[in-house]
């Protein structure tokens, strides 16, 4: 099985694992290489890249019987007027993503951010114990604490430990992408947890 992992939004990412953890490359069955790419664009090659993983075929025999599609589920706070534009597009390219999977007979998974954040060791302190770890440290302390030890930082480093040698800092780019990491470790959550 093919599990595809999808960080929503702008600046999010596609994944593309086997089941057996083994990596793929668009267009050819080659298990050892990771498919990793930032969101695109243009939605027309959101649609190739899930049509291409629905259809992987070795030596003109499918080589996988089904796909699945992991993103995270979108909550909506409704008392959050600011964020409304940000989460109205995320909402649309939810259902983007819902309805083009579907089409091509793609499985689709929603997780709550704290269900696969904590299964995958990414999971921040929050509210009191938040407050207590940063206890006594300057702001520049505690921004760093954030860095290191707050999602992205907890992330970068879960994906790092998962999966050494992964390149997770697109070309042209000084910095891991965010939206990499975070489909990589959805992927490999419905690897582990839902298959």
């Amino acid at each position: 099985m093919i599990v595809i992992g999808v960080d929503l939004g702008k600046h999010g990412g596609l994944c593309a694992l086997d089941s057996q953890a083994q990596l793929l490359s668009i267009g050819e069955y080659l298990p050892r290489i990771l498919e990793l790419i930032p969101m695109p664009e243009d939605n027309r090659d959101i649609i190739e890249f899930l049509k291409t993983y629905s259809t992987v075929t070795h030596k003109g025999k499918v080589a996988y019987e089904s796909c699945m599609l992991v993103m995270e589920e979108i909550n909506v706070y409704t008392n959050n007027i600011i964020n409304i534009n940000s989460t109205s597009k995320l909402l649309k390219q939810h259902g983007f993503f819902e309805g083009v999977g579907m089409s091509h007979g793609i499985e689709i998974h929603a997780v709550h951010p704290r269900e696969w954040q904590k299964k995958m060791g990414c999971q921040t302190l929050q509210g009191k114990d938040k407050i207590t770890a940063c206890k006594g440290m300057t702001l520049d302390q505690a921004k760093q604490h954030e860095k290191d030890y707050g999602t992205k930082g907890l992330a970068l480093r879960e994906a790092k430990k998962r999966f050494p040698g992964v390149r997770l800092i697109p070309d042209g780019c000084r910095v891991p992408h965010d939206g990499i990491v975070d489909s990589l470790l959805l992927a490999e959550y419905g690897r582990v947890y839902l298959i």
